[in-house]
């Protein structure tokens, strides 16, 4: 398995490791809940909102992708559709 690193990756690990202290350091003042416990909980839910958006926009460029393929197809069946008028009209002359 190869593991690329990119700029979106790097951005990415470092939002969740600001979110993930940020919402730890609350948890611990607000809720006196011990380091490890909040860490933990925070790391947690920042990982799988991240996975639910990545997710997302994985399915939203799925869906482009197919749209874009399926306007190809579209064209090339009109194109095709076009030719087979264009010699019908020829062989009734």
């Amino acid at each position: 398995m190869k593991v690329t690193i990119d700029r979106y990756r790097i951005f990415n690990l470092v939002i969740l490791l600001a979110c993930s202290s940020v919402l730890a350091e609350i948890i611990i003042s607000k809720f006196e809940w011990s380091r490890l416990s909040a860490y933990g909980f925070t790391i947690t839910i920042c990982v799988q909102i991240s996975n639910a958006i990545n997710k997302l926009n994985v399915e939203a460029q799925q869906h482009n992708n197919n749209d874009a393929a399926e306007k190809k197809r579209l064209e090339k069946s009109e194109r095709v559709l076009e030719k087979r008028a264009a010699g019908m009209g020829k062989k009734k002359r």
